[in-house]
């Protein structure tokens, strides 16, 4: 099992899970120190884990183009497209981040997506594309928080400014070349960076040193609090299970006037279907934590389940995702669910559950 070359920062009493053959940090210290990093401070994600895929060649913008849910032949330079990758009955393999970079690509991969997602393209090459593990020789790490984007200006003396939501630019930092992307997953600032080794090692070094930030390094477990906060679908909870893109409401990462891509016929045979099932967001002040799978009832009558859910320090409840009735799936309906302790008590709501910091804070 592949380990990070940051593990020598890590501390002692960290746990992982083993995700695309490699150790993921789950949780450093423990999750509310964590998730107050990302939402109130500036937190560092370990990429370990992620797929990187270096994409070249003379047909990489056409390969690219049929695998993804959204354009990619039509790409600038220095953007990036967040997209599904969908398989030919359109169901969801991955959500993926592919970058331009001059005629090269870099798609990057989340953990829980990239054994998947990296098999697929694999088996989907042509002739005239490589594909390239850019993972055996470069590492990605995260920073993120409504303040990142001074350190990252600060420390890698990067224009800030010249880097939209979705968009990256090339640098050297200690001559070492470095990609920075603007893609955080919490809802806060965030930016990946992707260089070799050695470098991410020695960056992470003088960030942790930094005086003026104090940083924290944050597992999977409290990005997940946070993803969920904002309503950014997770795989690692929501997998054909839990029904497909349409019923898990992963429709806006579509591009309806797209044609021609795998899955795409069957995405619309999909999209004509009539739902019985949607799912929603809930809260629920009454529980700390409720099972997964967990029956939702109207008026006693079963009407759908808990997809997954989490205890949101900021907010102070629990609040989920359920897969329940169609008719029923709106904000506002009062609904009970029975899990292995008792009935309790929960709300439908509208998403995002929270707003971010970031979301009204301007860089200066």
């Amino acid at each position: 099992m592949k380990t990070s070359v940051l593990t020598k920062y890590y501390g002692e009493g960290y746990k992982t899970e083993e995700l695309n053959g490699c150790s993921v940090p789950l949780c450093y210290t423990n999750v509310e120190e964590e998730y107050e990093a990302l939402r109130e401070k500036i937190g560092i994600i370990d990429g370990i884990g992620y797929g990187v895929i270096n994409v070249t060649g003379d047909g990489a913008a056409d390969y690219l183009d049929s695998l993804a849910s959204k354009d990619i032949k039509y790409m600038n330079i220095g953007t990036i497209s967040e997209c599904l990758i969908l398989n030919e009955e359109a169901d969801v393999l991955g959500i993926v981040f592919i970058e331009r970079i001059d005629y090269d690509y870099v798609v990057l991969i989340p953990p829980e997506s990239a054994e998947a997602v990296t098999a697929w393209m694999q088996e989907k090459a042509t002739d005239d594309v490589v594909l390239q593990d850019m993972t055996e020789t470069k590492s990605l790490m995260f920073l993120e928080g409504h303040k990142s984007w001074k350190l990252v200006q600060e420390v890698l003396k990067v224009d800030i400014e010249t880097i939209p939501l979705r968009g990256l630019c090339e640098t050297k930092w200690n001559n070492a070349d470095m990609i920075v992307s603007r893609i955080g997953r919490s809802g806060e600032y965030g930016y990946a960076i992707l260089a070799d080794d050695a470098a991410i090692k020695d960056l992470t070094k003088v960030l942790l040193d930094a005086k003026d930030f104090e940083l924290k390094f944050v597992g999977s477990e409290a990005m997940d609090i946070c993803m969920l906060e904002i309503r950014q679908p997770n795989l690692k909870y929501e997998s054909k299970d839990a029904g497909d893109l349409f019923e898990m409401a992963m429709q806006w990462l579509i591009q309806y006037e797209k044609e021609d891509y795998f899955g795409c016929d069957s995405m619309k045979e999909l999209f004509e279907q009539e739902k019985k099932m949607l799912s929603v967001g809930f809260i629920c002040r009454d529980k700390k934590e409720l099972m997964d799978k967990a029956e939702v009832l109207f008026d006693d009558e079963v009407v759908g389940e808990v997809s997954y859910s989490k205890f949101s320090p900021k907010l102070g409840y629990v609040i989920g995702i359920a897969k329940i009735k169609d008719e029923l799936a709106v904000s506002g309906i009062q609904l009970d669910v029975k899990d292995s302790e008792g009935i309790y008590k929960i709300e439908t709501i509208s998403s995002p559950f929270l707003r971010p910091i970031s979301w009204d804070e301007k860089m200066e």
